[in-house]
């Protein structure tokens, strides 16, 4: 009888792109309890640790600068790979502007956001009432006299850090293991660089649950305005000028398969 024709080997196939998406999307940013509980926790660390060294040393920025900067690297790799570590409601909506966030999650994180700092500010406010040195709660204030010029500082750290954000989130070149210390060093870079006229907040859950227990919000309008200015400009340049169509694509993707429920090889073969 004749052989059987052999069949040729089957061509290699390249690895899969989940793969690639992952490592391009460091955070998995599904909508889960795991997520919700990784943001409440890390926004309420950064907020209570960070107010307690406030109370204590207000007028000390390098100390509030090295504090900030152990935080923000401890919890961005601690809770990275749960919900990408946003901790910050501006961050959130800039990450929309750029397809890394749903409108869902956006607005979803930042809620968990405000109300970990509440929380926070509570705690705050229930160990230092009633002391002289806990009579700011926490909360960070921007010079009277200059609090202009403390909108425009917090707008421009608010870009640098929606800038260096999106980079390590949307770019499959990202240096690997150092987006916590990224991140940290531009939170450092604002507080020792605008803190002694914009007060160093960087984020609105710093500035919101301490406040209230503080009562006092005449800084908030400036806050708020040069957050929302600074997120919003960086979003939109990033994603109009940095922003490369395969990533974005990719992150569109990733939108579709983050959620499913299937197994791991049903979302490969999706995705091949």
């Amino acid at each position: 009888p004749n052989p059987k024709p052999q069949t040729p080997n089957p061509k290699p196939q390249t690895p899969t792109p989940i793969l690639k998406l992952r490592f391009k999307r460091k955070g998995y940013n599904s909508m889960s309890a795991k997520s919700y509980f990784a943001e409440f926790f890390g926004t309420f660390m950064l907020t209570f640790i960070l107010g307690s060294v406030r109370i204590v040393n207000m007028e000390n920025l390098l100390c509030m600068a090295l504090a900030s900067f152990l935080m923000t690297v401890c919890m961005v790799h601690c809770f990275f790979h749960f919900s990408s570590a946003q901790f910050n409601p501006i961050l959130s909506l800039s990450l929309l502007i750029t397809k890394q966030n749903s409108l869902a999650r956006a607005v979803i994180y930042a809620i968990v956001q405000l109300i970990a700092s509440v929380f926070a500010g509570a705690v705050l406010y229930l160990i230092n009432e009633g002391k002289e040195t806990g009579k700011y709660y926490g909360a960070p204030q921007m010079n009277a006299a200059m609090r202009e010029a403390g909108l425009v500082f917090e707008m421009i750290s608010m870009f640098l850090l929606c800038l260096v954000y999106n980079y390590f989130m949307s770019n499959v070149t990202a240096p690997k293991y150092v987006y916590g210390t990224a991140i940290a060093a531009v939170y450092t870079i604002g507080i020792v660089g605008f803190g002694f006229i914009s007060g160093g907040a960087l984020n609105l859950s710093f500035v919101f649950g301490p406040s209230i227990f503080m009562g006092f919000y005449k800084d908030w309008p400036y806050y708020i305005v040069g957050h929302i200015l600074g997120g919003v400009l960086s979003g939109v340049l990033y994603r109009l000028f940095l922003l490369k169509e395969e990533d974005s694509d990719d992150a569109d993707e990733l939108e579709d398969l983050e959620d499913s429920t299937e197994t791991g090889t049903e979302l490969k073969q999706k995705v091949e």
